[in-house]
């Protein structure tokens, strides 16, 4: 009957360990199981930078039927869209990267999720889609404490700027690329460190900023040494600034030397357009800035309309002129007003993340504490069934020996009863003799 009892405990103690294993395996099962194509897509992101071409085509290579779990799909997602983009094929759909956002949004670390959110916003780009574009780049701005992709910030923050640049934010424009320019400094790419500080030369130059565009001609001027194939970028800029701010006599050479309007694009001939303005000869000032195309995004752009209203003030069209310095500020203010409204939105979204994420810390402790408690009540629960055990073990033992030692007492008394029978029955013999 004992044995029987203490084969029923084991049976429990068994079935209670199965209990807890349950939950471990469950997990173990549930893990996101990694093919080959894992190997394959670590190949490409070490060749992504240096060879975009070969990246790509060594992800065309795998078969996305094969893929493992929701992180190998996500990954693979996020690479193509890394390798299409720096192989400048512009995608206006999220039929690719859409694995990237469901799980790295969720499960990401900040440094996936800076480049989901980047790759996302360039998307948003191709379709022209410039708010929901600036809303990606916002949100993603947000980790720039928690971040390591150092490439992808900087390459963020230089689009971020473009935006800026078109809603007629040029000081954001600027700050975006010199804070841009720095972070390429510092991991080495001189080339996109020199394309941020023209840019932000061209800002600083488009805003009347003199002492801050001479502030960063040493700077190019340096690396043009380094990199002298890319001089012809600066040379339009150059002029810019030449016209902006040099002399009448040096406005007058530069100016001098155009023969043909045809040949320049519509940003130089603005400039030509300021250095008329600047030698007080508004006719060619205003001829100049009609041969502008205006179907051309240029004609909505921050300079253009920035100079509109001096070119007709300078030719005595005032209204016009009035009309022109109206339309000029209500576009600053209401691009103001929708960047602030994004920045508004943004900011709420995330803290509505932020607050999500700590209730849902909240939850994951509380599940903790709770299967603490669980198993630390089963663990005393064992511990009692396995004292029990033990002592009904000892119990038995001990009842073993008591009934041995009774059985051993009880066959010493026979074996005296015995001894006695014989020697009594030997007084009897010896009594009849």
């Amino acid at each position: 009957m004992a044995a029987l009892i203490h084969k029923k405990m084991r049976k429990l103690i068994l079935f209670i360990f199965l209990i807890l294993a349950l939950p471990f395996s469950v997990m173990f099962i549930g893990c996101d199981h990694k093919t080959k194509a894992w190997d394959t897509m670590d190949k490409a992101e070490g060749l992504m930078n240096s060879r975009p071409d070969s990246a790509l085509t060594m992800l065309s290579s795998i078969d996305k039927n094969v893929l493992g779990g929701e992180e190998e799909k996500a990954r693979f997602a996020l690479l193509m869209s890394m390798a299409l983009d720096k192989n400048y094929i512009d995608t206006t759909s999220f039929d690719v990267l859409q694995p990237a956002i469901d799980y790295y949004f969720v499960k990401g670390t900040p440094d996936e999720r800076l480049r989901t959110l980047y790759y996302q916003g360039r998307i948003f780009l191709n379709k022209s889609d410039f708010d929901m574009a600036m809303q990606c780049f916002l949100k993603a701005e947000d980790l720039k404490n928690e971040c390591k992709d150092t490439i992808t910030y900087a390459n963020l923050l230089v689009a971020q700027g473009n935006i800026y640049a078109q809603s007629c934010q040029m000081e954001s424009y600027v700050r975006n690329n010199l804070c841009a320019s720095e972070l390429y400094n510092k991991i080495g790419e001189q080339r996109r460190e020199l394309s941020s500080l023209i840019r932000a030369l061209d800002g600083s130059i488009s805003l009347g900023s003199r002492e801050r565009a001479d502030s960063l001609m040493p700077h190019i001027d340096s690396l043009i040494e380094i990199h002298p194939e890319l001089n012809e970028a600066s040379i339009r800029v150059r002029m810019t600034y030449g016209i902006r701010f040099n002399s009448d006599s040096v406005i007058n050479n530069i100016l001098g030397s155009i023969s043909d309007l045809s040949q320049y694009d519509d940003e130089t001939k603005l400039d030509i357009t300021l250095g008329y303005l600047n030698l007080n000869e508004p006719l060619k000032a205003k001829m100049v800035f009609e041969s502008i195309d205006q179907d051309n995004p240029k004609s909505k752009s921050f300079r253009y309309i920035s100079i509109k209203p001096e070119v007709l003030e300078a030719n005595g069209e005032y209204e016009k002129a009035l009309d022109a310095y109206k339309n000029f500020h209500s576009t600053v203010e209401s691009e103001n007003s929708k960047i602030y409204s994004q920045k508004t939105t943004v900011a709420q979204e995330l803290h509505e993340i932020k607050i999500d994420h700590l209730y849902s810390l909240q939850r994951k402790n509380m599940q903790i504490w709770l299967g603490l408690c669980v198993l630390l009540v089963l663990i005393i629960v064992i511990c009692i069934i396995y004292y029990q055990l033990r002592l009904g073990k000892i119990k038995r033992i001990i009842s073993e020996q008591e009934q041995s030692r009774l059985q051993l007492e009880n066959e010493n008394l026979q074996k005296q009863n015995s001894v006695l029978e014989l020697e009594r029955h030997n007084a009897q013999l010896e009594c009849e003799k």
